[in-house]
């Protein structure tokens, strides 16, 4: 292929050095001497050039190329520690890509830089030199009338940008003196333009403000820049009228591309938060008064009602001592009266748990869980319980670790309406508890051969004061205090059930070992 080259190769490099070839795959096939002093032998097109002009459209390919081989490529050689450009022109022949041209040299400094010697050089054509010279000029002209055509449109946009945003926003240059501001910090154009080169302290001068608190935050801003740090604080207008404005400001600093110091001041309007914060804070002194005046009332109420309720249990008891031949409506009158002394301390007993679940900090302990549910099995009070077989197991090696008060009114209560909704015509009514322990969590089930729950009545049985059954007894709070107590724990608590065949309630705790 190089024999093909007209004129001859050797001619070519007396007259052009550092002319060079490239083929359709911008692949070298020959460099002048002097180029080859200055790339590598093994470099390839893309690794030994990048265009300064044209720069805007031309793209590492031959097509690209050959559109603009009408006009004076420079091309700046890569990988050296000086930097060199190369001036010159493509032309298109026969397969090949040729580049003809000489180093860019404008200064005795240029020469230096390119670490090469005179007789690197053919004489050249200065009439040649001057007209590429103007074309060059003209080139980059019209890239520079580009690309400030481009930044106008960049700036454009982004100016657009900052003006829709929901805050005041400004930049401060490294003498405080605003370079930009956005329509909603200053909303006059007039003002926003007289503004531009002009400080803080001036704009406190022309609106009248306090000098002496101007001065201050211009001295928080010089210490923005000083010690690269964000200052943060608060604008107040209008004190304690009903205009009153709070406007919560930041100060950024930043470097700019070329170094230069500058602050990033932005604002945001939270009149409405603080006001809202405030009545936060009044509602939630108020829920504290509140709060503690229903743990009083409640307290109150609950020993209160618990005094009597013991003394009527106390003279019931004396009288069943000295009247022991009681029978008839008498001793059915006395039952009643118990049974109901009995459902009121339960409800008593329920509002106190509640309560102590709401109020209280979880504690956790190490847990016995078999003697646990044995315990609140033996207390539950009901005529039938001896009827029901109590199966208990217990899985996993691990130590059990929960808030013992509040799993045993989980357990007393799920135990307890195990056995009020038994079905003890069954020749074996039964509660199976049976629990999962790992590191991480306590699985708990508890199932019964019961009553079952209805379909209807399934999305509500952990409702307050819902009673889904003729047989409850209680006030309807117990299942949904458990659910607030597993809620407290960070645990689950689910069921299943199917009428007349039983119900199996879920309970998983986190295991939180110390």
């Amino acid at each position: 292929m190089i024999d093909n080259l007209s004129p001859e190769p050797e001619i070519l490099e007396q007259l052009f050095p550092f002319f060079f070839a490239l083929d359709i795959d911008l692949n070298f096939v020959k460099k002048g001497k002097s180029l080859m002093k200055l790339i590598p032998e093994k470099t390839d097109f893309v690794q030994a050039f990048s265009f300064i002009r044209p720069q805007l459209g031309i793209k590492y390919t031959l097509e690209s190329i050959v559109k603009f081989q009408e006009r004076v490529f420079v091309l700046k050689v890569l990988g050296l520690t000086k930097q060199v450009s190369i001036k010159g022109q493509f032309i298109y022949d026969n397969g090949l890509l040729f580049f003809f041209g000489t180093p860019w040299i404008k200064s005795e400094e240029d020469f230096e830089n390119t670490g090469l010697e005179f007789n690197d050089f053919s004489l050249s054509d200065w009439t040649a030199d001057f007209l590429q010279l103007n074309k060059l000029l003209e080139l980059e002209l019209e890239d520079k009338l580009i690309l400030k055509t481009e930044y106008e449109k960049q700036k454009s946009f982004y100016e657009h940008l900052f003006d829709y945003l929901p805050l005041d926003v400004a930049v401060l240059n490294d003498e405080l003196k605003y370079v930009y501001i956005n329509i909603k910090a200053v909303k006059d154009e007039e003002t926003r333009k007289w503004l531009y080169g002009k400080t803080f302290l001036d704009y406190t001068i022309l609106r009248n403000l306090d000098l002496a608190e101007a001065m201050e935050k211009e001295s928080q801003f010089r210490k923005v820049l000083e010690d690269g740090r964000t200052y943060i604080y608060e604008d107040v207008y209008h004190k304690d009228t009903e205009h009153e404005k709070i406007m919560f400001r930041r100060m950024v600093p930043f470097k700019s591309a070329d170094d230069k110091n500058f602050i990033l001041a932005s604002g945001m309007d939270i009149t409405d938060l603080k006001k809202s914060a405030n009545e936060i804070l009044l509602k939630n002194e108020e829920l504290k008064n509140i709060n503690f005046e229903l743990d009083s009332l409640i307290y109150s109420v609950t020993h209160d009602l618990r005094s009597p309720l013991n003394a009527i249990t106390g003279l019931i008891e004396i009288l069943e001592q000295e009247n022991q031949n009681l029978e008839g409506s008498t001793l059915n009158y006395i039952f009643l009266i118990k049974t109901a002394i009995e459902k009121l301390d339960n409800a008593i007993n329920e509002i106190l748990d509640f309560t102590k679940n709401s109020r209280s900090e979880v504690t956790i302990t190490e847990i016995e869980l078999k003697e646990l549910i044995q315990t609140c099995f033996d207390n539950i009070r009901h005529e039938n319980k001896n009827k029901i077989k109590l199966r208990i197991e217990i899985f996993g090696k691990n130590q059990i670790y929960s808030d013992i008060s509040r799993l045993r009114i989980i357990l007393n209560a799920l135990l307890s309406n195990a056995v009020i909704y038994s079905r003890f015509e069954l020749e074996e009514p039964f509660i199976g508890i049976s629990a999962i322990t790992d590191e991480k969590n306590l699985i708990i089930n508890i199932e019964d051969n019961g009553e079952g729950i209805a379909e209807e009545h399934k999305n509500k049985v952990f409702d307050i004061f819902y009673r889904a059954s003729r047989k409850s007894t209680g006030s309807g709070q117990g299942l949904f205090i458990c659910r607030e107590i597993v809620k407290k724990l960070n645990g689950e608590i689910s069921f299943k059930s199917t009428p007349a065949v039983g119900t199996i309630f879920t309970v998983k705790l986190p295991n939180i070992i110390q």
